[in-house]
């Protein structure tokens, strides 16, 4: 029944946990194929993000805290990559599972030669899906399954930059830019973690990633007036007044001969009427 699919989602991943990490990673797999074959719904892949993922930072032991610039045990190449140790902690094998199920899900399209296709699921729709999952997450995890998204999605691309990407458009730029600062900016990382040291792993170096500052009113007000010099080409009210004025006037006074030619347009058979 669709109202405990989420739920038969989190046993799976309970069950899969003290299996270590080859079981782990296969649920990605698993999970994204019986969304992909209608037999577990999209939404109740979201609400079972909705619910593990927040519990996940739990699992964390307080001697090895969660890291989310760490590198994840590599899913496509079958084994462990060369930075990550023998037996990673159920804090990166959990994330792990939680990125591969996004980039699972990622839109195909003409330059990438992988990817879910499916009538109407484009960026925008596996967008808000990414949305609706790491939204209710703690900042700190949404940034760490976040982060290895992107880097498992240039990964299986081959490390071709997203610039490149015929999918890859301005506004997919701007989007991940916006939730990068949002994210960096609530999870409030250790000053020894580099934002900008991420992107550039993950070939996103040429965002413009700037940190979000709460303003305050005057801040705000401030922010808000125009520089004196912009303030100087600007027309004053009086002389705004007088252009509009004179433009009635000018709409008043229209040549006769002008209103003839435009009602002969409107209408060609009846234009005689104009003569009389």
């Amino acid at each position: 029944p669709e109202e405990t699919q989420a739920t038969a989602l989190d046993v799976l991943l309970r069950l899969s946990l003290p299996r270590g990490e080859a079981q782990m990673l296969s649920l990605p797999t698993v999970f994204c194929e019986l969304v992909k074959a209608r037999r577990v719904r999209l939404r109740s892949l979201e609400e079972f993000f909705v619910h593990a993922l927040p519990r996940s930072l739990a699992m964390d032991s307080p001697d090895r805290p969660t890291d989310w610039t760490a590198p994840l045990p590599s899913f496509y190449s079958g084994g462990a990559d060369p930075g990550v140790e023998a037996g990673s902690s159920p804090w990166q094998c959990m994330r792990s599972v939680f990125a591969h199920c996004l980039v699972l899900l990622f839109p195909t399209s003409g330059d990438v030669g992988w990817g879910w296709a499916r009538v109407g699921w484009t960026w925008a729709t596996w967008w808000d899906c990414c949305q609706r999952c790491l939204g209710t997450a703690p900042p700190a995890v949404a940034l760490a399954v976040f982060s290895a998204v992107l880097g498992l999605l240039r990964e299986r691309a081959g490390g071709v930059p997203f610039a490149d990407w015929e999918l890859w458009k301005a506004s997919q730029a701007d989007d991940v830019e916006n939730l990068i600062n949002r994210l960096t900016s609530e999870a409030q990382p250790e000053p020894t973690t580099s934002i900008e040291h991420l992107l550039a792993q993950l070939g996103l170096s040429q965002l413009r990633v700037v940190p979000v500052l709460e303003l305050s009113e005057t801040e705000q007000e401030e922010q808000q007036e125009l520089d004196p010099e912009q303030k100087e080409k600007l027309p004053s009210p009086e002389h705004q007044d007088k252009q509009s004025e004179l433009a009635d006037q000018e709409e008043q006074h229209k040549p006769q001969e002008e209103n003839e030619v435009e009602q002969a347009e409107l209408d060609p058979e009846q234009s005689w009427y104009a003569s009389l």
